[in-house]
């Protein structure tokens, strides 16, 4: 299905911690590459996101305005999990065919949104001994263990199975950020069957090669 968004931005911070991909701008930008979008991606430092986030409230374009997020056209849309939504649905594509399987793919988002949580908790929002030792000896582990066995129950390499549906991107993603996904591909071969399948995909795959700035 061709879709002509326009003059479509995705808007997020400036490389963070010096990583072009890290956080969830990256989420939403996976998902445009894989889907051939044409899009620019505008990348701000703190300041600049303080006076756009003022600009896009006095201007009544967004209540409470968060990053990422996209414009089309200049009309702005927000946070991570809606937006795919709405691309996705605007393409007819990421999408599960039928209302179950559908509950079921916005429940895998949820569940990959909370360890995204955990995870910017202890490195980001909350960094300290204590969290990141939960997160490292535990919440990971749990991670892995809980999509390793999502991941089993359909056969396929994706979450829906043999579709691929927009929380494959979040979850690919949410993996990379990790950083330890390499280390799961003896004990966790779902795990590690989802990330090559990703890998392969023909504008994933030529994306990746490159710096990804």
């Amino acid at each position: 299905m061709t879709v002509d968004f326009g003059d479509i931005k995705l808007y997020y911070f400036s490389p963070i911690n010096g990583s072009p991909t890290c956080g969830r701008g990256e989420h939403i930008r996976l998902l445009f590459k894989d889907a051939g979008i044409n899009f620019d991606y505008v990348r701000l430092e703190g300041k600049e996101w303080l006076e756009l986030k003022q600009k896009l409230v006095t201007d009544k374009k967004a209540a409470s305005p968060t990053l990422p997020f996209i414009t089309i056209d200049g009309k702005y849309y927000g946070k991570t999990i809606p937006i795919m939504k709405y691309i996705s649905n605007k393409l007819g594509m990421y999408i599960a065919s039928n209302d179950e399987d559908a509950q079921l793919v916005d429940s895998y988002a949820d569940i990959i949104m909370g360890w995204i949580d955990r995870w910017a908790n202890a490195y980001f929002w909350n960094p300290n001994e204590e969290t990141v030792k939960k997160y490292e000896g535990e919440q990971v582990a749990q991670a892995y263990a809980d999509f390793e066995n999502i991941l089993a129950t359909h056969k396929g390499a994706y979450l829906l199975g043999e579709t691929i549906t927009y929380p494959d991107f979040v979850l690919f993603h949410m993996m990379e950020d990790d950083g330890s996904a390499a280390n799961k591909a003896l004990t966790h071969p779902h795990v590690d069957a989802f990330i090559k399948a990703m890998q392969e995909r023909p504008n994933l795959k030529s994306y990746l090669a490159t710096d990804r700035q």
